[in-house]
């Protein structure tokens, strides 16, 4: 372990935890719990590499700072995560949180709260926000708004159409 053989010679490979090189004596392959970077072995793999089945250091690929695999991502540079991949924007029905697309809550929800993923803020265009939540119909006391919300009727009113008659 560590040596190679240079013109018949048994030399030490250059550098540490070296278990096999190569004839310039540079790794080839590292000891065990350590990974090959760039002809060094390495305790742990730097920022933006993942160690692969070989033990050796991999890029994550592009726009990715931290990962498991070059198909998982943890971290993304200027971009936000979602699903293992970086992308440029969330997709509907998620909200951004901290660099990371999270899913609303609720499966009818296209746009929610940061604060709270629960809470709706636009629904699947069939569907009519009430207080946060998607319904197919307001409640009594309330009508449709032009968007797609539920809206309080006139307090004399048990059921309505709009809020006042307007003239």
């Amino acid at each position: 372990d560590g040596y190679v053989n240079v013109k018949e010679k048994c030399t030490k490979c250059v550098g540490d935890n070296v278990k096999k090189c190569d004839h310039i004596k540079k790794p080839t392959e590292c000891k065990e719990h350590y990974y090959l970077w760039k002809k060094e072995c390495v305790g742990t793999c730097p920022s933006g590499t993942y160690p692969d089945s070989k033990n050796h250091c991999k890029s994550c690929g592009k726009n990715c700072i931290s990962c498991k695999s070059l198909t998982e991502c943890k971290k993304c540079h200027k971009l936000y995560l979602f699903k293992g991949k970086c992308i440029k924007t969330c997709p509907i029905k998620t909200v951004l949180a901290f660099g990371i697309c999270v899913p609303c809550k609720s499966a009818e929800c296209n746009v929610c709260r940061l604060s709270d993923q629960g809470y709706c803020v636009k629904c699947e265009d069939k569907l009519l926000n009430y207080n946060g939540e998607c319904v197919t119909s307001c409640p009594d006391g309330f009508y449709k708004a032009k968007n797609n919300t539920c809206k309080s009727c006139d307090s004399k009113c048990a059921i309505c159409k709009k809020k006042k008659n307007s003239k």
